[in-house]
Parts: structure tokens; sequence; C-alpha cells
């Protein structure tokens, strides 16, 4: 009975962590992404590399969540749909210039002509993070074939473009 009464307490604070990633603001955010990577890799048992480059200094709060939000979005996405054994999400800071590549290896699907479209049907992953990068500026590409895994391509602009 006390591990049944303890399960949502359990549950209310992991969903609490997700709604406000705190971590963000204690550990910075390559500590919070590695810590999403390590958490896919236990939950799922897909292996979850994160890879950073560059200097990541300087993001304004918003951004910082944004880019939590899309790797997590896509980490979840992954575990729920891909059936793959492997992700990788790379982190690449040029020139004040932030691109994102989450990739897997797993088992792909045919993206929408229109991101949107999955925002109607109910399926809000891929259009949350749609929505996130439209809100900084930025772009996002879906690359995705039949067994040969899925790749998101996020590109955010310099803070002074």
């Amino acid at each position: 009975i006390r591990e049944i009464a303890l399960q949502p307490i359990g549950e209310l604070r992991r969903i609490s962590i997700a709604l406000m990633p705190s971590v963000l603001d204690t550990l910075g955010r390559v500590p919070a992404l590695r810590g999403l990577a390590d958490n896919a890799t236990r939950e799922s048992g897909i292996k979850t590399r994160l890879t950073v480059r560059g200097d990541y200094g300087g993001r304004d709060r918003q951004e910082e969540i944004a880019i939590f939000r899309v790797v997590q979005e896509a980490l979840s996405n992954i575990k729920r749909h891909a059936k793959a054994f492997n992700a990788y999400v790379i982190l690449d800071m040029t020139n004040g210039c932030i691109k994102m590549t989450i990739r897997d290896d797993g088992q792909g699907f045919r993206p929408p002509k229109r991101i949107e479209s999955l925002g109607s049907s109910g399926r809000l992953g891929l259009y949350g993070i749609q929505q996130r990068v439209q809100a900084l500026h930025g772009t996002l590409a879906i690359r995705s074939r039949s067994g040969r895994g899925t790749t998101l391509t996020v590109e955010l602009p310099a803070r002074q473009c």
C-alpha cells in the first residue's frame, strides 16, 4: 500500500521537473542536457550520446528553456516512436549561432509536408518543437527514411541578428 501511495508523488515530482527545468538554473545548459541524455538511456535503453562544441555563454533564459525543451521532446519522440538503439544529440555553436542535430537509428517515418497538420491532429511533439524554434527566429528541418532513422536539425541565429 505504501508503494502504491508513493507512486503519485514520484510522478508529480517528475512532471514538475519536466515543466520547469530548475536544473538549468542550478547546473547550466550542458549538464541539464547531459541529464536528459542520461535519463533517456536509463529509461528506454536507447544509448543516447551528447556532443557539445563551442561556447554557450551569454544566452538568454527563454532560449535556454527552448533548447532544453526541444531536446527533451525530441528524445521523448525517439523513445515513444523510433524503435531505435542509438540517439545522438549534437550542439554546435559557431559565431553565436546554435545548430542542434538530434538523430536516431530507428524505423523512420514519413514527415508531413506541413508540420502544422500534426498540431491539428493532436500529435503535438514535432509541432511544439517547430513553435519553439520559430519563436526564436530559427529553422527546423526533418529528414527521415524508412528503416534509416530520423534527423532533426535546428538552427538558431546569433542573438544580435
